[in-house]
């Protein structure tokens, strides 16, 4: 099953769960292009692959497609890898090495996609990644209570972009910064 959606702004998320035919990535993968045709301004994906399973080779190769076709309409794109399921995450892995766009990067650690995330993201879009993290349930354990919220780190004050898209009436610019260069923000 993949779950998607545009939550607020830029900000678009996926989540996959066993399984995943090839015929709904078709329906996936159809729609998806359809919103990146019309976008006003580049996306930015947070794809939660913690409750997935290894895929087969015809589904992973069409993702890798997909990821090209897409990528210049990605502004940034987190991938939530396993921690119980290496094989899922070599695979997750090897898929964005081929797609081949930096502006991907696949992450262990959710606080650290958060943080690399939250540096682009205006503070409603941020508020929209907090509720699709919070969603996530780990298989065989209970929903987290009601008002329990995962939290993503506000942008650095006083950082710019100048990318942005535009902002809906009465609402106030947040702050971002553009991606550094050389550090390391997880696997990839």
């Amino acid at each position: 099953m993949i779950q998607f959606k545009r939550r607020v702004g830029r900000l678009l998320t996926i989540r996959f769960l066993p399984p995943v035919t090839d015929e709904e990535f078709a329906r996936f993968e159809a729609e998806i292009a359809e919103i990146a045709r019309s976008a006003a301004s580049q996306m930015i994906f947070c794809t939660d692959l913690r409750g997935g399973s290894v895929l087969t080779d015809k589904v992973a190769d069409r993702i890798v497609a997909s990821m090209r076709h897409v990528g210049p309409r990605v502004k940034r794109a987190a991938l939530l890898l396993p921690s119980d399921s290496a094989v899922l995450s070599m695979q997750f892995e090897r898929i964005v090495r081929e797609a081949g766009n930096p502006a991907r990067r696949t992450f262990r650690r959710v606080d650290e996609a958060l943080a690399w995330l939250g540096e682009a993201l205006l503070p409603d879009e941020r508020e929209g990644l907090a509720a699709f993290i919070a969603e996530w349930t780990p298989r065989g354990s209970q929903p987290p209570p009601s008002g329990r919220r995962s939290s993503v780190p506000p942008a650095p004050a006083g950082s710019r972009s100048s990318s942005l898209p535009p902002m809906p009436a009465g609402s106030r610019p947040g702050t971002t910064r553009p991606p550094s260069g050389g550090g390391t923000h997880g696997k990839g």
